[in-house]
C-alpha cells in the first residue's frame, strides 16, 4: 500500500524552529518528525511512500535519501522546480496529489506532516473498507474547535456537512489530518492550485461522492504551533 506524507509547508507559526529547517525536520526527542510518520508507516506494511517539497527540500532529502536506510522506498516531488506540476509553485494539500497523481494506485493513505500520531492504520484501512468509501477521513473532538474546520456526520459515519472556520462553535468533530483515499477520486482533482484539502477539495467532493468519518480516540495532534509543540513534548513525553 502507499502514503503520501505532505511535507511542502514552511512551519511560519513554529519560527524560530523552522527559520533553518522545514516543519516535518523540527526535533521530536531525537529524531525529526517526519521520521516518526516513516517508522509508523514501516511497521504496518506501508512502504511505498511519496513526500513532497518545497521549503528547504534538501534536508530531508539528505536525511531519508531514497529511504533504504529505513527499508521503504521514498518518491519525492519538487514543488520548488519547474519540474513541478505548473511549478515552481506551492500547491497546497490537495495540489500536492498532482505531481503523484500518475503513481497513485487503488486506497492509500495521506498524512499531514506537522500531525504527531500513533494510530492503528490497518483498522482505519478495515473501516475504510467495510463502509466502501472512496474517501475516509480520521476525526475526533476538536482540542481548539474555534480555529479549526468542524464536520458533522450521520449515523452511518458519513459525513454531512463541512463546517469552515469562523464558525463561533465551541465544540465538535475536526479531522485529525489522516485520510484514506481510492485513486478513483484524483478525477475530481481540479488543474487549479494551489488547492487545499479543507478549504478546497472536501468540500467539492462532498458533493459529489460519500465521504466517511472515522472516529477514533488515537493520538493524533496537530503541532503546528510552538504552543502546541510544547504541549506534545510536556504531555505526552512528559520533558
Amino acid at each position: 500500500m502507499q502514503a503520501l506524507i505532505l511535507s511542502a509547508g514552511e512551519g511560519k507559526r513554529l519560527r524560530p524552529m523552522t527559520n533553518a529547517l522545514p516543519k516535518v525536520m523540527i526535533d521530536i526527542i531525537g529524531k525529526p518528525l517526519l521520521e516518526y510518520h516513516i517508522r509508523m508507516l514501516r511497521q504496518q506494511d506501508i512502504k511505498d511512500i511519496f513526500i513532497n517539497l518545497f521549503y528547504l527540500p534538501k534536508k530531508v532529502i539528505d536525511y531519508f535519501g531514497n529511504g533504504k536506510k529505513f527499508e521503504i522506498n521514498i518518491n519525492y516531488s519538487h514543488e520548488y522546480s519547474k519540474k513541478s506540476y505548473l511549478g515552481p509553485k506551492l500547491l497546497g494539500s490537495a495540489g500536492a496529489l498532482h505531481n503523484f497523481q500518475k503513481k497513485l494506485r487503488d486506497d492509500f493513505f495521506v498524512i499531514y506532516g506537522d500531525v504527531f500520531m500513533k494510530v492503528d492504520l490497518k483498522k482505519m484501512l478495515a473501516f475504510h473498507q467495510q463502509q466502501k468509501s472512496l474517501f475516509t477521513i480520521a476525526v475526533h473532538p476538536s482540542i481548539h474547535p474555534k480555529d479549526s474546520d468542524l464536520i458533522e456526520i450521520n449515523k452511518e459515519k458519513k459525513i454531512t456537512r463541512w463546517i469552515k472556520t469562523p464558525h463561533g462553535l465551541n465544540r465538535g468533530l475536526n479531522s485529525a489530518g489522516l485520510f484514506i483515499i481510492n485513486s478513483q477520486v484524483l478525477k475530481f482533482l481540479p488543474e487549479i492550485v494551489p488547492y487545499d484539502f479543507a478549504h478546497d477539495f472536501i468540500p467539492l467532493l462532498i458533493k459529489k461522492i460519500s465521504l466517511f468519518a472515522y472516529n477514533t480516540n488515537e493520538l493524533m495532534i496537530d503541532i503546528g504551533t510552538i504552543d502546541r509543540y510544547n504541549s506534545l513534548l510536556n504531555e505526552y513525553f512528559i520533558l
